[in-house]
């Protein structure tokens, strides 16, 4: 059994939303003028002067934990498997501690240039040593190569 609804004609007006796109454009222009008038009530904030700041959740530059000078990170790579934009190397080798029996990261590179700040090698991280809480969030740059990261670089922060 086939449902049939029937739609209203609609005439030429309403065929091209006429009344919508005036009543949003309205909308629109009273928010300006609005605020036109009244920029003293806009928030401003100096920049190089007046940092901003931050969200408790923000995600900006990531950085390498470190417990007791060491890093946490045991190079398991799932931060560069969970990766989207595949933008983590990790290379694994031997902890500069012959006592300790785990893996290190001899190499752990991050390329800024092509990471989205999702968070998912945050999410992945079994060890908790990866976080996105550095605070830092000036990463502007003219020089594409100072985006990629080294682990010295990572674990600064």
């Amino acid at each position: 059994m086939a449902i049939v609804v029937k739609r209203p004609r609609l005439n030429l007006s309403e065929q091209f939303f006429v009344a919508e796109i005036v009543r949003g454009m309205a909308i629109t222009f009273r928010h300006f003028i609005k605020n036109v008038f009244n920029m003293q009530a806009l928030p401003t904030l100096n920049y190089p002067e007046q940092k901003r700041t931050l969200a408790a959740n923000y995600r900006g530059r990531h950085r390498l934990l470190s417990e007791n000078g060491v890093l946490k990170c045991t190079a398991c790579k799932l931060c560069a498997v969970a990766c989207p934009a595949g933008c983590i190397t990790v290379e694994a080798g031997p902890h500069p501690d012959p006592a300790v029996k785990r893996k290190y990261p001899a190499k752990y590179d991050l390329d800024f240039g092509r990471c989205i700040f999702c968070g998912y090698c945050v999410e992945a991280c079994p060890f908790a040593a990866l976080d996105m809480k550095s605070g830092v969030y000036e990463m502007a740059t003219a020089d594409p190569a100072t985006f990629v990261l080294t682990k010295e670089q990572l674990a600064s922060y």
